[in-house]
């Protein structure tokens, strides 16, 4: 599967903003865009970048268990010892696994919408209807933006706590950190890609890149960054961290959600306490300085939640006996 991404990086249409992250978001192996920085580095594949499920892998043959007393003592012991060491969120991430073993039906994992048939071009009566929406039914945890190109950066102010209008001075702020820190992305990004996320970040109206401006968003605000999408050029659901600076005493840290919608806008967004996160970008797991490698510590258990929910392999039943 990596010899194929390797093979993507040969054709002349590639590009980094087209990879789609498809194999690092659904098997946990570096994409495309992983695989270019790293040549372009000239170091080899870290195995922090490779999935756990790989790197323990047993193909040996098994040894059937009969007539077994199989017991739970030790397991539970396990349990009770890395439970007293977690955090308020990690401790409340631990029960919810178990309340979620002890009953199914009460876990987070929903069947899938269908989806409606969006052929033809609506009529003008159903696009009036959509846009009076009662105040009162939207989601509290979203808050919408103007979408004037500029609505990743107003995402990004209100997260902060700011005025959306202030979009300018969170331009400004990244276009600072890019240049004081210009060849350490450089050598992160590649200087073609280098070049590119600062345009996107200097210009007014042009549309914010994630998630890779987030690492710059995340080093410039000390805080983590949380990107939210369906997938495509957006690069899908990340965790990003601080690459230059260690964390902060306190829990939690500062965070700012920023959520990707209708494959055209931005918005910020907030998530409810000990939630499961997407996994961490795995630029920051390459580049991060070592001073700041302990920011992800305190979020790996509610990560480990996420790619439970989300990478599961489905059981398998015979329904012939």
């Amino acid at each position: 599967m990596i010899l194929g991404e390797l093979h993507r990086l040969s054709d002349l249409e590639f590009n980094y903003s087209t990879c789609g992250c498809q194999l690092r978001k659904s098997c946990g192996l570096p994409c495309a865009c992983v695989l270019s920085a790293y040549l372009n580095s000239g170091e080899d594949i870290p195995l922090d970048s490779i999935d756990i499920f790989w790197r323990t892998l047993d193909v040996s043959w098994s040894t059937p268990l009969e007539n077994e007393d199989i017991q739970c003592d030790d397991e539970l012991h396990i349990f009770k010892e890395k439970f007293k060491k977690q955090s308020n969120a990690g401790k409340k991430s631990f029960l919810r696994k178990l309340a979620d073993i002890f009953n199914p039906s009460t876990n987070l994992i929903k069947e899938p919408a269908v989806k409606k048939n969006t052929r033809g071009r609506p009529s003008l009566k159903k696009q009036k209807k959509k846009k009076c929406v009662d105040p009162k039914n939207q989601d509290p945890g979203l808050q919408d933006v103007i979408g004037d190109g500029n609505c990743g950066f107003r995402s990004v102010a209100v997260a902060l706590g700011l005025s959306e209008d202030q979009w300018p001075r969170i331009r400004s702020d990244l276009v600072r950190e890019l240049d004081v820190n210009q060849q350490k992305y450089k050598y992160i990004f590649g200087t073609t890609d280098y070049k590119k996320i600062y345009k996107t970040v200097q210009l007014a109206g042009k549309w914010m890149e994630m998630p890779n401006t987030g690492l710059i968003i995340a080093s410039a605000y000390n805080r983590v960054v949380i990107s939210l999408a369906n997938g495509g050029n957006v690069g899908g659901c990340t965790t990003i961290f601080p690459l230059w600076s260690s964390p902060p005493q306190s829990e939690p840290h500062g965070t700012i959600v920023i959520a990707h919608v209708n494959d055209n806008h931005y918005i910020k967004a907030t998530l409810r306490e000990g939630c499961p996160l997407p996994m961490t970008h795995p630029l920051w797991i390459t580049y991060k300085s070592d001073i700041a490698s302990a920011w992800e510590d305190p979020y790996v258990s509610r990560q480990e939640e996420f790619r439970e929910y989300y990478f599961r392999i489905p059981e398998t039943f015979d329904l012939s006996k």
